[in-house]
């Protein structure tokens, strides 16, 4: 093949990666059929290997020349030019790097994914972790968003006539006739209602008041006749307090709530009625007042059934969503979501819930895609003292990014075809073998390894016309936040990653170290492909839905942004903390 070669390919790539020509240089005419210089045939590109008793993954190729190292290491050929080594591996993406030196020298780079694999469906134990304090409780400050004001819209839509109506007719008997007295309605002034919800470790503490509650009731006098007629019993303030016990039932993976009878306070009860009889309003509302304890009686049963089942069903209610779309963020992926409490726990500053869970693909976008790495997360030791904490496993977001991955969601076209007159480019494909791995770092940082993106084109130009191809994997450290709009866990990424890159091909030919100035431009615009591939990916965080609990809601209440993040290496998790707000 004749090829004009490379100041006019340096030119063309530097300009695909957004540099500006870097002046005239003097293209050669170079005819020549080269093979690799050297190859690795093991692992294969894509490869997963499980972890090994030793730690050492076996390397196997081919090269053309003798002096040859592999990650360093000398490593001798035979006569047939085949070579073995064995290189040690840790958890995550690993690469190999074989060099042999010559005339022509050469390179190639292998990346491979290794560490223990859980199966597609597995449930991850602990993968997420939520922690509510004190002011997720009540911040009160009035908005929706803290538990006393869901509690609160829930009691809004309480029935309270339903709380009472299981109250028989009452009668009372006085010399020379008595009264048969029954409820109507109960109305209550549902925006003067005060809750607060305080954490417990048994729960939480709950103390209320309903505002000017008024019971409507039908009265049937015996008093020389019977005289019938509706009354209306107003009471200024109805007061409430108790403890309400939640806690974690591993049979129902869910949290179950109860509730000793509140104290109950009724304040001064006034009755009027149409009778116009003197006397009769001051001794309906003595009966009234005797008739109180009852009416107190049976609203106490009913709060305490209700309101612990309240904030059961809203502890209940954290999760994450059973599906999240990530096409408006770049990527033609969906990851369904499932969750199920595996542990809560209860103490005087707050409550801290545990779910395990499973991010995986829709049925029929994936391929063969196997599980992702686990590393073995723990739980969350401790949490910040803010309103709400998130604490994310090592696990579930590698779960997450290989589901991604599993669906093709991450090939994408990191340039567009360009055309420069008599110089064409095709679209830059980029396409991972590997999926994305999460990884900590020693100093309590977060980074995502990248391997074998294989980036293709072609070329076409008067002189020569071929596909180009490269191998780039990538190491990157990444600042994790909350995405404002949906409140999901996103990746940014920070400073400049560490690149290596395989020239595979370029118009049919692989010339090896020939390829210098490629390889110099694709260093130059690897990074920005490096961020094409992170910035997309987002993981969907725990919420609580308001529709299930206020009737016409469409909100969630989430971790709002700005949040702090910490890593924790030893456990393994991602820490973010913050505020809540509703999405």
């Amino acid at each position: 093949m004749k090829v004009r070669l490379f100041g006019g390919m340096a030119v063309i790539l530097a300009a695909c990666g957004g540099q500006p020509p870097q002046g005239a240089q003097s293209a050669a005419d170079l005819t020549f059929h080269q093979k690799p210089q050297v190859t690795i045939v093991s692992p294969a590109q894509g490869a997963f290997i499980a972890q090994t008793a030793s730690g050492l993954v076996d390397v196997i190729g081919t090269t053309v020349g003798r002096s040859l190292t592999v990650n360093g290491a000398a490593v001798a050929v035979d006569a047939q030019g085949g070579f073995h080594a064995q290189v040690p591996a840790t958890a995550g993406i690993n690469l190999i790097t074989a060099h042999v030196s010559g005339l022509l020298g050469g390179e190639a780079v292998r990346a491979f994914a290794y560490g223990n694999l859980a199966a597609p469906d597995a449930a991850l134990p602990s993968g997420v972790m939520v922690r509510s304090n004190a002011a997720a409780f009540d911040d009160h400050s009035g908005d929706l968003d803290d538990y006393s004001a869901i509690a609160k819209a829930l009691l809004a839509q309480v029935d309270l006539m339903a709380l009472v109506e299981q109250l028989p007719p009452y009668t009372y008997n006085f010399p020379g006739g008595s009264v048969d007295v029954s409820l109507t309605d109960v109305q209550f002034a549902t925006d003067a209602t005060v809750l607060d919800l305080s954490p417990k470790a048994v729960g939480a503490h709950m103390t209320g008041s309903l505002s000017s509650v008024a019971v409507s009731l039908q009265l049937v006098l015996h008093y020389g006749g019977d005289f019938t007629t509706n009354a209306v019993v107003s009471v200024d303030t109805v007061g409430f307090d108790g403890d309400l016990d939640a806690q974690y039932s591993a049979a129902s993976a869910a949290i179950v709530g109860s509730m000793a009878a509140p104290n109950i306070a009724l304040g001064t009860l006034k009755v009027t009625t149409d009778i116009n009889f003197p006397g009769v309003d001051d001794f309906l509302t003595f009966l009234a007042n005797q008739f109180k304890d009852l009416i107190a009686q049976t609203v106490s049963q009913q709060i305490a059934s209700n309101s612990a089942n309240h904030l059961a069903l809203t502890l209940n209610q954290i999760g994450l969503p059973s599906s999240f779309d990530l096409t408006p963020y770049g990527l033609p992926a969906t990851l369904l979501a499932t969750d199920a409490f595996d542990g809560a726990w209860f103490d005087d500053q707050g409550v801290t819930i545990s779910a395990a869970t499973n991010f995986a693909w829709p049925a029929g976008t994936s391929s063969s895609a196997p599980g992702s790495i686990v590393f073995g997360s723990g739980q969350a030791s401790s949490f910040p003292d803010s309103t709400m904490s998130v604490s994310v496993s090592m696990d579930a977001l590698n779960q997450a990014t290989f589901a991604v991955w599993g669906q093709n969601g991450l090939t994408r076209v990191v340039y567009p075809a360009k055309s420069w007159g008599i110089f064409k480019l095709d679209d830059v494909v980029a396409t991972p073998a590997l999926p994305p791995v999460v990884t900590p770092t020693s100093d309590g940082k977060l980074q995502v390894q990248l391997g074998d993106v294989i980036v293709t084109s072609a070329v076409h130009a008067l002189f020569f016309d071929g596909p180009m191809q490269a191998a780039i994997s990538a190491t990157a450290e990444v600042a994790p936040d909350i995405d404002p709009q949906n409140g999901a866990l996103r990746f940014t990424l920070v400073g400049a990653p560490k690149i290596s890159i395989d020239v595979q091909n370029l118009l049919g030919v692989v010339p090896d170290a020939l390829l210098a100035p490629l390889s110099q431009v694709l260093q130059a615009i690897a990074p920005s492909i490096v961020e094409k591939m992170i910035k997309p990916i987002e993981v969907p965080l725990p919420h609580l839905p308001l529709g299930n609990l206020i009737i016409g809601s469409t909100a969630s209440l989430g971790l709002s942004a700005p949040v702090a993040v910490a890593v924790d290496p030893a456990a393994q998790r991602v820490m973010l903390s913050g505020d809540l707000a509703q999405y």
